[in-house]
């Protein structure tokens, strides 16, 4: 027993007299990027979605019945037709001949307003040997004379009307949609249409806003008075069409609904927009944006620095010791990648924008300002 315990020391001296074990090294901190938030005056806007509307869309009925002579727009369906500029002949046979009538008419009661007229005055003029029978005779003549010219020439009228319209012009510069009768077709005033032409420049854009969002504009025009009344001063707008990169699109709004629908419980509005090349048409979705009052101070920091735990938003910012921190923070509205940060962080911080993944609370880190300053938006 002796003998044991004696080994057992010598074993443990000889393992006291080896070489220490090496120490093991604390890893290096995690490479992390970070920027500073950037303070900057940003144009508050909201955003909506519409559909574009042509400012004139006529539909071309005849106006006379006859049978279609010519389209003269057949090689242009499609394209732009200029105001003026013909479009279908119906035969003008019949209406050529109605004038000719209603002219004939007119040389033959002014010849016998003139023949009455001259016989009233010679009567008149015999003095007291005309009879009083004959004069009225005389007058009534003329009076028969003048009406039936008046008829006349309203029967003229007509027909001349009636003929120009067998000539059916563009009223407006637009383009025309397909012809939907050909020639040959006998048409009258009760065929639906022909064609269809919509104009192109300007082009209005619609929408809807809420009731709430409705009643946001109307506290900054009529008591907060921070933005003029749209009804008065144009408010500017923008739209964005689903391949557009950014609202470049600019224009006014120029309608305003009266009414807060009950069905929908949404105000129509209505924006002018200029579209000097026609590449916006009729139909087409847009999103709009509206200013929202006036300029504001924001804070920006790049949208990939926030992320989600449960409902909240959160960001990490570096203390003074180059500690990861977690910070709660409240969001505005995105723009172009960056995001609006309201409550949670100042310019003075540090928020880590790049190696989320290897940071957690309390963690300490090695930052790297991010090299390529942050693009701000207008």
């Amino acid at each position: 027993m002796q003998l044991r315990f004696l080994g057992l020391i010598g074993l443990v001296a000889a393992v006291g007299c080896g070489k220490p074990a090496a120490q093991v090294q604390a890893p290096e901190p995690p490479t992390v990027t970070f920027a500073h938030p950037v303070q900057k005056k940003l144009q508050p806007w909201l955003e909506f979605n519409g559909r574009t509307e042509a400012v004139d869309a006529v539909d071309i009925v005849p106006e006379v019945t006859g049978e279609i002579l010519k389209v003269h727009f057949k090689a242009k369906e499609g394209q732009l037709v200029d105001a003026g500029e013909l479009l279908y002949t119906i035969n003008p046979v019949p209406y050529v001949a109605a004038v000719d009538r209603a002219t004939a008419d007119i040389k033959n009661w002014e010849t016998q307003l003139v023949t009455a007229d001259n016989e009233y005055k010679r009567l008149l003029s015999t003095g007291e040997s005309a009879s009083k029978t004959e004069l009225d005779k005389a007058k009534a003549a003329v009076g028969t004379s003048t009406g039936n010219l008046g008829v006349s020439k309203a029967e003229l009228a007509k027909a001349q009307f009636n003929l120009d319209k067998t000539k059916i012009k563009a009223p407006i510069r637009g383009r025309i949609g397909r012809t939907e009768k050909t020639e040959g077709n006998v048409v009258s005033p009760m065929t639906a249409r022909l064609a269809r032409i919509t104009s192109v420049a300007p082009i209005y854009a619609l929408w809807d806003v809420d009731e709430q969002t409705s009643l946001f504009y109307r506290k900054m025009i009529y008591i907060d008075k921070t933005i003029p009344n749209p009804r008065d001063v144009p408010l500017k707008c923008w739209i964005k069409l689903k391949t557009d990169t950014g609202f470049t699109r600019e224009g006014t709004i120029n309608f305003i609904d009266p009414e807060v629908s009950r069905a929908s419980a949404s105000r129509p509005l209505r924006g002018t927009f200029l579209n000097p090349d026609g590449f916006i048409t009729p139909g087409d979705t847009v999103r709009v944006r509206i200013d929202a009052g006036p300029t504001l101070e924001g804070i920006l920091i790049p949208e990939v620095a926030v992320f989600s735990q449960q409902t909240k938003k959160f960001v990490y910012v570096l203390n003074a010791a180059d500690e990861a921190m977690l910070r709660e923070v409240e969001l505005g509205e995105l723009r172009d990648g960056l995001q609006i940060i309201t409550k949670g962080v100042t310019p003075e911080d540090r928020v880590v924008v790049n190696g989320l993944l290897r940071v957690r609370p309390g963690v300490k880190v090695k930052p790297v300002l991010e090299s390529q300053p942050t693009s701000l938006v207008k």
